[in-house]
């Protein structure tokens, strides 16, 4: 699911800076200067001063209808969940989401009251300072998404999905998905190409599939870079393509996905896209093992079996055998 201060709501509480003197005479100078002042000391790591002025805007309240009163009650529950500035608390993270999501009858593209209401779905979905609840996780989401907001169109997909605090249903969950992926939001895009692909609350369509894993991507989503990969190494909705299988894995693989790390191990064994080279194949097979991959650790253990790519040892091999049978592995 979402994080609880989204790139979205980073850009937006930007922008309540960036127009603030278009509305200033809708507000009073003090009440105004507190929260923008407060904005400039959050983004120069003064939280404390930061806490302090946007608990003033809050209290006071300017009713003008510029919702900045919203907008610093939503930061306020941030900085608690974060414990920037103020001891971490949940608790009163939630009370802080919750003034500014009840709002939500006047909520302005400045007021941040989507992001809150986001924020205290996540905080229900996690049973965090509220026990779990995924009910009102729904309502929450819902709210926020019936204005637009990507993230909690893509959780409420999540919801729809799973089952959870709603009947399961495939086909509402594409539409949320969708909603969210045509805002440009990269997980709802993996989730929507993953629905294509298995033809899950839509007809299966691989050129679809293939359209937004790409979409994701190129966003730099690792899970759909992986999936681009293995479609262009099986051939997949496109022609067969080594190369460009490899550039895809290379691209997740240096976010760390195990995935991706294991098959370029396997394509370097076999000189697939690349000339044979066992010594790098067992530097991928590492990294993919260390980063949880079973299948990587058993093939450690053959690989400091044989002496393979790396110096023979039956101690490492008989370690690497260990952890992958720790981990499931029953070859």
């Amino acid at each position: 699911m979402s994080a609880f201060l989204s790139g979205d709501a980073m850009k937006k509480l930007m922008r309540v800076g960036f127009v603030f003197l278009f509305f200033i005479s809708l507000v009073s100078a003090a009440f105004g200067d507190n929260f923008v002042n407060g904005l400039r000391a959050y983004n120069s790591g003064d939280y404390k001063q930061a806490h302090e002025l946007w608990l003033l805007v809050s209290e006071q309240g300017d009713g003008s209808g510029s919702n900045l009163a919203a907008a610093a009650q939503f930061y306020l529950g941030v900085m608690y969940h974060h414990g920037q500035g103020v001891p971490q608390n949940d608790e009163e993270a939630v009370r802080w989401y919750r003034l500014a999501a009840e709002q939500w009858h006047d909520a302005t593209e400045y007021s941040l009251i989507d992001e809150a209401q986001l924020n205290l779905g996540l905080m229900y979905a996690r049973g965090q300072g509220v026990p779990q609840d995924y009910a009102l996780a729904v309502k929450w989401f819902r709210l926020a998404a019936g204005q637009g907001n990507a993230e909690a169109q893509f959780d409420l997909g999540v919801m729809y999905y799973n089952g959870q605090g709603v009947t399961k249903d495939e086909e509402i969950a594409f539409n949320w998905y969708r909603l969210a992926a045509e805002q440009g939001y990269a997980a709802a895009q993996l989730y929507l190409g993953n629905m294509y692909s298995a033809g899950q609350g839509v007809s299966k369509d691989e050129n679809e599939a293939l359209k937004w894993f790409r979409l994701a991507a190129e966003q730099g989503n690792a899970e759909a870079q992986f999936a681009l990969g293995a479609r262009y190494r099986n051939g997949q909705g496109v022609v067969r393509d080594n190369t460009e299988a490899l550039n895809w894995y290379r691209l997740a693989a240096t976010q760390g996905h195990a995935g991706a790390l294991l098959e370029l191990g396997v394509m370097y064994r076999n000189g697939q896209g690349v000339p044979r080279e066992e010594m790098e194949s067992a530097r991928f097979y590492r990294m993919a093992a260390e980063r949880g991959s079973v299948t990587a650790q058993f093939i450690m253990g053959v690989l400091y079996h044989q002496g393979q790519g790396l110096l023979q040892s039956d101690a490492d091999s008989y370690s690497w055998y260990v952890v992958a049978s720790a981990n499931g592995n029953e070859m």
